[in-house]
């Protein structure tokens, strides 16, 4: 490969960006949360799963461990609460051990704590969508899942770069479809490769990989290499995502009428590129303010808190 290509300098910035892959850290009240925790409670795990469902980089290291024991990766698990229970009472604590030596992540940023909020509404989103379009057969586990960790690319990217990377967001994007090219330009790769490369490192199962590296990409339908499932799933992925921006970058949304609710949600989020598909527009528009106050139960926590109020 030509060493002043394009694609070997990629190769050597991810190369790079590997090293940091395992030191990727967790908030301090996620941190000081689980240290409260005590295996000999009844509700161990569902106390670390609740963490897990509300903070990307925890959810991903727990799917990771699960999907490292015997037969992790031909018998894959999206439900955070049964994959605690596969790793094991000793194997959790060793994890919990392991992301204490860590340093905290800076939740205060701007860039953090958007890409924290982004990716809590995208689960939720994603998982209503799952449970309502009939059209579509997907796991609604696997949707909330998905929608968590589909911008693990973007914390790590935060943990390197976290100045350029609140450039970026700085400088504007009206779309997820504008934003990889914007990260090409400034990082020479973007955040889906970065998270895929999380993926398969941290070996995670392969319908969470493909969702990671294709969220962005637009004729995924086209692709017959793969799966109806997967394609289904990037669908509602890819709705989630655009839906999530579209109410971040307009905050006067719930003042709207649900007439024009509606017809903005069918405008930013149904693609062109899609077969037609039966959304639950009217249902969604309806329950959008109590899936957005859901979220923001969730991002309750007092720095996170002080930060997006900034």
């Amino acid at each position: 490969m030509n060493k002043n290509s394009a694609q070997y300098q990629k190769l050597i910035n991810l190369d790079f960006v590997n090293d940091e892959i395992e030191y990727l850290p967790i908030a301090p009240s996620v941190i000081d949360e689980l240290k409260q925790l005590s295996c000999d409670s009844v509700d161990f795990y569902i106390k670390v799963a609740a963490l897990a469902e509300q903070y990307p980089p925890l959810a991903a290291r727990v799917l990771s461990y699960a999907h490292a024991m015997p037969q992790g990766q031909d018998k894959p698990v999206y439900n955070l609460e049964h994959a605690l229970e596969r790793i094991g009472v000793f194997k959790t604590l060793e994890l919990m051990k392991t992301l204490v030596k860590i340093p905290f992540l800076e939740v205060t940023r701007p860039g953090i704590t958007m890409c924290w909020r982004h990716s809590v509404e995208t689960a939720r989103m994603c998982q209503f969508l799952a449970e309502h379009t009939t059209d579509f057969n997907v796991n609604p586990e696997l949707a909330y899942i998905s929608g968590l960790i589909h911008d693990l690319g973007r914390f790590i990217m935060l943990q390197i770069a976290a100045d350029t990377v609140e450039l970026i967001d700085q400088t504007g994007w009206d779309s997820p479809d504008e934003l990889n090219d914007l990260e090409d330009q400034q990082f020479g790769f973007n955040h889906t490769e970065l998270g895929c490369l999380v993926a398969r490192q941290w070996r995670l199962p392969d319908s969470l990989t493909k969702t990671l590296l294709l969220h962005h990409q637009s004729d995924f339908w086209q692709c017959d290499e793969l799966s109806l499932p997967v394609r289904q799933l990037l669908t509602l992925l890819q709705f989630a995502d655009f839906l999530s921006v579209m109410t971040l970058k307009n905050p006067e949304w719930q003042a709207w009428s649900h007439t024009l609710l509606r017809g903005n949600i069918s405008e930013h989020c149904i693609k062109s590129d899609w077969p037609e598909i039966d959304f639950p527009i009217d249902k969604l528009a309806a329950e959008l303010p109590r899936i957005t106050e859901q979220c923001e139960a969730v991002l309750s926590m007092p720095e996170l808190t002080e930060s997006l109020t900034e």
